[in-house]
C-alpha cells in the first residue's frame, strides 16, 4: 500500500499507512516482516527524495527479527542509505554502505541464495555509479547502472516486492539528466517504465525529458499516464525543481 500510494503521489496515506504498520504488536520473525520492515521507510525516503531521511535509517531494526537471516532486506536499508549519503556529498559514507551491500551479496551467495544475490549486487551498482557520478567518473558511472539494468533482468521480481527501490534505468535516467543528456534520459526512464510500470519518479523523469527534447507528444503520453495513475493535477514546471536527482 505505501508503494502504491508513493506512485499516486499520495505522500500523506504512504505515510499513515506505515504509522499503522509501527503501531502493531510483535510481527512474525520472517523474511516478509523483515523484508517490509527495511523496504518501508526506505520508499519513504527514498521515493520522495528525502536524502537527510534516508541516511538516518536504521539498518536491522526491530532488533528481534532474525537478520542473519535476511541479507535482501537488510541491504535495502543500506542501500537507501548510501543513496542519501551519495546525495548529500558524504561519499566516505556512500562507499562504506556499498561495502556492506557487497558483505551482504557474498553471504546471501554463500547461503545458496543466488537470487537474493543478485537483488543485493543490482542494488550494489546503481549505489556505485552514484558515486561514480559525485567523483567524476561520468562514463564509469553509467558502465555500472547499464551493468546494473542488465542483471535486473537475469532474474524474476520476488513475489515480496511490489516494485524496486530505485530501479536501475530509473536511475540511469536520472544520471543522464544530470548530465544533460534528456534524449538519452527519455529512452532510459521509458526502459524503466516496461520493467516498473507506473512508478511516478520514472514517468515525471520521462515527461520532463521529452519536454527538454521538444516531443510534445510524449510529454502527454507520460504526463497522461501519471494522471491515470491517479496523482491528481500535475504542474510540469513545479515538477522540474522536485525531480532534481540531486537534491
Amino acid at each position: 500500500m505505501v508503494y502504491a500510494y508513493l506512485q499516486r503521489g499520495d505522500d500523506e496515506k504512504a505515510e499513515s499507512v506505515y504509522r499503522e504498520a509501527l503501531q502493531k504488536e510483535q510481527h512474525q520473525a520472517s523474511i516478509i516482516s523483515a523484508f517490509h520492515f527495511a523496504a518501508t521507510p526506505a520508499r519513504l525516503a527514498v521515493e520522495k527524495r528525502d536524502w537527510d531521511r534516508a541516511i538516518s535509517l536504521e539498518p536491522r531494526e526491530p532488533a528481534y527479527l532474525p537478520w542473519d537471516d535476511f541479507a535482501w532486506a537488510e541491504g535495502t536499508t543500506w542501500y537507501a542509505r548510501g543513496l542519501g549519503y551519495v546525495h548529500t556529498g558524504d561519499i566516505s559514507g556512500a562507499k562504506k554502505a556499498e561495502e556492506r551491500l557487497n558483505e551482504l551479496r557474498s553471504n546471501a551467495k554463500e547461503r545458496g541464495d543466488d537470487n537474493i544475490a543478485v537483488y543485493i549486487e543490482t542494488d550494489r551498482l546503481v549505489l556505485a555509479g552514484w558515486i561514480a557520478l559525485a567523483e567524476g567518473e561520468n562514463d564509469k558511472a553509467i558502465e555500472l547502472t547499464r551493468q546494473a539494468a542488465k542483471m535486473e533482468q537475469s532474474v524474476q521480481k520476488h513475489p515480496i516486492t511490489p516494485g524496486a527501490l530505485q530501479p536501475p534505468n530509473e536511475a540511469l535516467g536520472d544520471m543522464l539528466m544530470k548530465l544533460n543528456r534528456p534524449e538519452e534520459a527519455l529512452v532510459a526512464y521509458e526502459a524503466s517504465d516496461e520493467i516498473w510500470p507506473g512508478r511516478f519518479n520514472t514517468l515525471t523523469g520521462a515527461a520532463l525529458a521529452a519536454r527538454l527534447i521538444g516531443d510534445e507528444q510524449k510529454v502527454r503520453k507520460h504526463m497522461a499516464k501519471l494522471l491515470n495513475s491517479g496523482s491528481g493535477e500535475l504542474d510540469l514546471d513545479m515538477m522540474d525543481v522536485a525531480h532534481d536527482p540531486g537534491h
